[in-house]
């Protein structure tokens, strides 16, 4: 069979066909996206709700797809959870897979040793002291893994509200330079990054499951991937970092938000239990940069990076409309921003241009009347 997740693609291709008999173009075309992203993920989903985690899904669609899947069971008599195994004729190693997803994390414990991921080259040390008590001094030397490996981290893992980010940043501060320089500034992109000299060689983005949860909720989590897919030059790893409440979401969600990261978009996973472990991961990191081997795109600088996680930020509506106004002739930045001040939103438009530009002494008549065609034609 060519994927663990017939049954919902034979309810997607059943509303995308529905849209096409209706002549709506732009449905069926989110379900031909959400068709593609099924299509590729190797781990079945035994509720419609788990697939938002997956890119084009929302919760219309989910939705959608949990209605048709009800009919379909109470048409067969049997229960949901059932018949996403049986009519799916899924292999039962696929469902142990997704069983073992869901198997509650081990009770927290105190982390007693620490390896480096596979991935990074080199003997592994495990790291048996205690974090708060390195055996070196911080003298600066440069000792066996060189001053130009740095860690780079984003101010807002350090600063600001809460207890942790000031246990994070006075363990951080703690670590010898000889092991890595520790440097701090706002990043664009990830919140860890380690670099050699200039170049970046690894970047992190650090999630705790809470926060994660949020993340998929407000779509933030398929941003970062996306916006780290498209400027990182080493496979970018997610730091996971335990804890058990998740908010409102599902845990099964939760998990399956992980396999996504892992199966799906192919990043490096690493999972900690608590923030003194995730210090620890980090030395154990720097101790094997140095052997880190790995294909990359192009080198590029942190400077470099900046740019282009900026570039690719997404513009909230407000500079979306700051942007359109510019398009019209004789707009400069300073009007259009006024100007999108003075509309609040482009939902006001609705109750007629003229009124809202009427009194606008910055726009020349000119300007009014390119506004007043344009809108009354969109409106």
């Amino acid at each position: 069979m060519e994927s663990p997740n017939a049954l919902w693609v034979e309810y997607l291709l059943q509303l995308k066909k529905d849209a096409e008999e209706k002549g709506n173009k732009n449905f069926a075309s989110t379900y031909t996206k959400c068709l593609r992203s099924i299509k590729k993920y190797p781990i079945p989903f035994m509720t419609a709700k788990e697939l938002v985690v997956l890119d084009g899904f929302g919760d219309k669609i989910c939705a959608e797809v949990d209605e048709l899947h009800r009919q379909f069971a109470e048409e067969h008599k049997i229960s949901k959870a059932k018949l996403a195994q049986i009519v799916g004729d899924i292999p039962q190693s696929w469902v142990d897979v997704h069983d073992n997803l869901l198997q509650p994390p081990a009770p927290k414990r105190a982390p007693k040793k620490f390896t480096a991921p596979k991935d990074l080259v080199g003997p592994t040390q495990p790291m048996t002291q205690n974090f708060t008590q390195p055996t070196h001094s911080n003298s600066g030397s440069k000792g066996i893994f060189g001053p130009e490996v740095t860690l780079v981290v984003d101010n807002r893992e350090i600063s600001g509200v809460g207890r942790g980010k000031k246990k994070l940043k006075e363990m951080l501060e703690k670590i010898p330079q000889n092991e890595f320089i520790f440097n701090h500034r706002t990043l664009a992109i990830s919140d860890f990054c380690f670099c050699r000299g200039d170049v970046v060689t690894i970047m992190l983005e650090r999630k705790r499951i809470d926060d994660l949860a949020a993340s998929i909720k407000d779509n933030r989590y398929k941003d970062q991937k996306k916006r780290l897919n498209q400027t990182a030059t080493y496979t970018p790893f997610f730091l996971i970092e335990y804890k058990r409440h998740t908010g409102h979401m599902p845990f099964s969600t939760v998990t399956q938000g992980i396999a996504n990261i892992a199966f799906y978009n192919h990043f490096k996973l690493v999972f900690t239990e608590s923030m003194t472990e995730t210090c620890a991961m980090l030395r154990e990191m720097a101790k094997h940069i140095k052997n880190f081997k790995e294909s990359q795109k192009d080198d590029i600088a942190l400077g470099e990076l900046q740019a282009a996680a900026e570039r690719r930020k997404p513009h909230t509506k407000h500079e979306q409309m700051i942007n359109l106004f510019q398009c019209f002739h004789g707009m400069t930045l300073s009007k259009a921003v006024k100007l999108a001040e003075d509309v609040g939103h482009l939902h006001n438009l609705k109750h007629g241009i003229e009124g809202v530009v009427r009194d606008k002494n910055y726009l020349t008549p000119a300007m009014k009347k390119q506004l007043t065609i344009f809108f009354k034609a969109h409106y």
